[in-house]
């Protein structure tokens, strides 16, 4: 009978042999305080411990989640996730920095190297198949290798330009934002001037259409990110504003009867 009880033959499903009554006591705590006790006794309480039965004080219950836990791991997230984004804005600022700075390099010292004199073609030197030059110029700036040349400055000032607007992006928080957009613009000026001193008088035009270029390039995705940080601000500030106004209640009974 017993067997047919804790099993699924009479009431159709299985019953907890731990479970405990008001008391705090189990059907195996209840059973053994029972005086005096037969001979069929033991043949039930091996049925009881056979399906699992445990007096009260051997039953672990596990403890409840503190409503704690939730909001604190909620916090321990975001301040992850903000490391986290602390670090991939130092990773990038670091690399735009490096880019600018091998961008500047290349335009002072370009492929090919500088001339290192004055040449002015002439009647009495004009079939040693010498371009005229001048020194400091780039030798590839002459030329046939004037188209090549010219692909290399308009990516070399791609390079440059859009790292600048990546460091103005990630700085554009700081409390001495304008100044880093004034060295900026003098990093800059000091980048054409070398350029300007690199590219021989005739084909300077080419170093403003590149330069041109890579403004048309830059401006708008830079314009675009600041939007879009403004926007992310503006929704921020609105989920802060309606988190405030969950937690703010009425008073009741605030109307008073004159």
């Amino acid at each position: 009978m017993i067997e047919a009880l804790i099993g699924k033959g009479v009431t159709g499903f299985k019953v907890d042999v731990n479970a405990k009554n008001k008391d705090g006591l189990t059907a195996l705590d209840i059973f053994s305080q029972q005086q005096p006790r037969d001979q069929g006794d033991e043949e039930i309480e091996a049925v009881l411990r056979k399906a699992g039965a445990l007096n009260a004080d051997q039953i672990v219950t596990p403890l409840p989640p503190s409503p704690m836990t939730i909001p604190r791991i909620k916090v321990l997230m975001a301040a992850h996730s903000r490391s986290v984004v602390r670090n991939w804005r130092k990773a990038l600022l670091m690399t735009a920095v490096l880019i600018a700075t091998v961008c500047f390099l290349t335009i002072v010292n370009p492929p090919g190297g500088l001339w290192q004199d004055n040449y002015q073609a002439d009647i009495k030197n004009a079939s040693n198949g010498n371009m005229p030059h001048e020194a400091g110029t780039a030798t590839r700036a002459t030329g046939t290798g004037i188209i090549v040349f010219s692909m290399f400055l308009f990516l070399n000032m791609l390079g440059f330009t859009s790292s600048l607007a990546i460091i103005a992006s990630l700085l554009k928080e700081t409390p001495i934002m304008p100044l880093v957009l004034l060295i900026e613009v003098l990093v800059l000026a000091a980048y054409l001037i070398s350029a300007a001193l690199t590219i021989p008088s005739e084909n300077l035009i080419l170093m403003w259409v590149a330069f041109l270029l890579c403004l048309l390039l830059t401006i708008p995705c830079l314009i675009e990110g600041f939007l879009h940080h403004q926007t992310s601000k503006a929704e921020q500030k609105e989920g802060y504003a309606a988190k405030g106004s969950k937690k703010v209640k009425p008073k009741k009974g605030s109307d008073t009867i004159v």
